[in-house]
């Protein structure tokens, strides 16, 4: 059996969207509704005055899964705005998952979206929605020998941290091989997320999803092959990151266009 073939271009993995909910014409009333805090003691309300807290909801089918949340962040003047938050990633596009998010076929994922029925929004409010949490990506085909020079080097001018969440963590499993910067759910400017990781081996934890949408792939057989697929990804987490390499406009049409 031959390998894949990798993608040739940067393209983007996920990330995370906001829409303002003045915006958003139909919503799951799951994310529409007051939430108290209260004392298991007493009952007492601990939030009489700011029942909204952050609102999540999770739906997975066919091992594509997507977040929905209800923040309030505030903007000029200290002014509180709330906004629909939506996990968009690769996996939406269902058989195109290899290639990643791309002008191109962003309007699948939408339509993706849409499909589930927890909100409605326009296309044009969506392609002009602000971006975070950008996981950008990179396919490579390398031996395993070529993986141990690669990493060896990496490690070699990489600097050691003894904190947690700032050095590097390298890890050989038979179904999970690869190594990584900082955690992505802690990430920021100064120390980003980064990953080097065996592609094949991690198709494994998500058969599910290449059962449904790319059987044609068998994962057993990729995994025993001599060149492997490997796949580099790197996150820029917020605004202020994307403005320390002059991007200014996060809006997801520029991202998608980025060159």
């Amino acid at each position: 059996m031959t390998g894949l073939k990798p993608n040739d271009n940067i393209t983007i993995d996920s990330l995370r969207i906001r829409i303002p909910t003045n915006k958003i014409t139909n919503l799951d009333n799951e994310l529409n509704q007051e939430i108290f805090k209260f004392n298991g003691e007493t009952g007492e309300i601990l939030n009489p005055d700011n029942p909204n807290i952050p609102l999540t909801k999770y739906i997975q089918h066919n091992g594509i899964k997507i977040g929905f949340g209800i923040k309030s962040l505030l903007s000029g003047k200290a002014i509180s705005e709330e906004y629909l938050t939506v996990e968009i990633h690769s996996k939406q596009l269902k058989e195109n998952y290899f290639t990643g998010l791309t002008p191109t076929n962003i309007k699948d994922a939408y339509n993706y979206i849409m499909s589930l029925n927890v909100v409605k929004f326009s296309f044009e409010d969506f392609i002009n929605s602000s971006c975070s949490d950008v996981d950008f990506k990179k396919d490579i085909l390398l031996t395993q020998e070529q993986y141990r020079n690669l990493i060896d080097k990496i490690k070699e001018i990489a600097r050691p941290y003894k904190e947690k969440n700032k050095g590097y963590h390298e890890y050989n499993r038979k179904y999970n091989q690869g190594i990584e910067w900082t955690d992505r759910r802690y990430s920021k400017m100064t120390y980003p997320y980064l990953k080097i990781y065996n592609k094949y081996k991690e198709l494994t934890r998500i058969s599910e999803f290449i059962n449904t949408y790319l059987p044609e792939i068998n994962i057993k057989s990729l995994i025993d092959l001599e060149t492997n697929l490997f796949r580099v990804e790197f996150q820029i987490k917020n605004t202020a990151h994307f403005n320390r390499y002059g991007i200014t406009d996060i809006s997801l049409k520029n991202i998608l266009n980025l060159e």
